[in-house]
C-alpha cells in the first residue's frame, strides 16, 4: 500500500520494537537511536495515602497537602510494565529509602515499594522491580535503560545509594554474575548489535556515580560529549537536553515533540510510526 506515493512502514510491536527493527538499528550506535523513554517512571502508584518520602525535597508540602502534592507529582499512568509495554525503553526510576525498604517517589509523595526487603520474619516483601525484571527476561532483543536517582539519610546516604544500586542490579542483572547488565566493555557509541551479541540488554546508570561495579555507568554516559546518550523523544515538559517521557503515560509523542542536543535533532512527523522513528537519521539545526 502506498501513500502519497511512498510504501507505508511496515506495523511494528511497540513491545518489542528493538528486535523487529533490528536490520535498521543492528549497526546504529546506541546513542544514535530514538527511543521513547519516561520521566519519574515510577510515579504511577502515587496517591494522598501512600506515603511520604522523608528525604525528598518536598516532603513538607506533601504532609500538609497530600491530596495536591500526590496530584502534581504524578506523571505517569502506568506501571513500568505497561511502560514497557507501550514502547518505553528509558526510566527516570527514583527511590527513597524509608526504614529498611526503597519506594518510588517525587519530591515528597512515596508510591508502591519497589526493590525487595525482609519481612522480619525470614522471608522477603516483593517490590515491584520482579515485574520488571520478568518483563525484561521475556524481551532480550530489547535494551533497557534505567537512571536510578536515590534518596536516604544525609548520614548513610552513600552506603544507601550503593545498597540499592546492587540490588537493582541484581533483580535486573540475569542471575549470578548479573550477565544481562551492560559493563565497561560497551557504551554509548557501541551498536545495537554487540549488544545482543554478548547477551547485555540492560543498562543502569547510577545519578551519583558512586559505586564501583563496572555494570554501573555514571551520569556522564549522558552528559560527556564522547558518551552523550541522546536517547528518548523530548515531550512537552521533559526538561533538559535529553527528552525522557510524555508527561501522562508514554508511547507515541504527538507530531511535533522533537529532541535536540549540540546541534542535532530528531523529529517526529505526523503518522510516522516506531518503524519511521528508528530510520530517522539527525538532522541537523542552525
Amino acid at each position: 500500500m502506498s501513500v502519497a506515493g511512498s510504501l507505508a512502514a511496515p506495523a511494528i510491536d511497540p513491545g518489542a520494537w528493538m528486535g523487529g527493527l533490528r536490520g535498521t538499528i543492528g549497526d546504529r550506535p546506541l546513542n544514535r537511536i530514538v527511543m521513547p523513554g519516561s520521566h519519574d517512571s515510577g510515579s504511577w502508584s502515587f496517591t494522598r495515602n501512600s506515603g511520604v518520602c522523608g528525604f525528598g525535597d518536598q516532603a513538607d508540602l506533601a504532609r500538609r497537602f497530600p491530596s495536591i502534592a500526590a496530584s502534581m507529582s504524578r506523571t505517569q499512568s502506568g506501571t513500568l510494565v505497561d511502560q514497557l509495554e507501550r514502547g518505553a525503553r528509558y526510566f527516570d526510576l527514583r527511590l527513597c529509602k524509608q526504614g529498611d525498604k526503597w519506594f518510588t517517589y517525587h519530591g515528597g509523595p512515596m508510591g508502591n515499594q519497589f526493590l525487595d526487603a525482609p519481612d522480619g520474619r525470614g522471608g522477603v516483601v516483593r517490590g515491584d522491580v520482579n515485574q520488571v525484571a520478568e518483563w525484561i527476561r521475556q524481551y532480550p532483543k530489547e535494551i533497557v535503560i534505567i537512571r536510578l536517582s536515590a534518596a536516604a539519610s544525609p548520614q548513610t546516604e552513600r552506603a544507601d545509594n550503593t545498597e540499592a544500586v546492587t540490588a537493582l542490579g541484581q533483580a535486573l542483572g540475569g542471575g549470578a554474575g548479573n550477565p544481562a547488565l551492560a559493563d565497561d566493555s560497551l557504551s554509548p557509541t557501541s551498536t545495537y548489535d554487540p549488544y545482543m551479541a554478548a547477551g547485555r540488554h540492560v543498562i543502569l546508570i547510577d545519578d551519583k556515580d558512586a559505586t564501583p561495579h563496572p555494570w554501573a555507568w555514571g551520569p556522564s554516559a549522558q552528559s560527556h560529549p564522547r558518551r552523550a546518550m541522546r536517547l528518548g523523544i523530548r515531550g512537552p515538559t521533559a526538561p533538559g537536553p535529553v527528552g525522557r517521557c510524555m508527561p501522562d503515560g508514554v508511547g507515541v509523542p504527538t507530531p511535533d515533540d522533537s529532541v535536540s542536543e549540540a546541534g542535532t535533532s530528531w523529529r517526529r512527523r505526523a503518522g510516522s510510526s516506531l518503524s519511521d522513528l528508528a530510520r530517522q537519521g539527525p538532522t541537523e539545526t542552525g
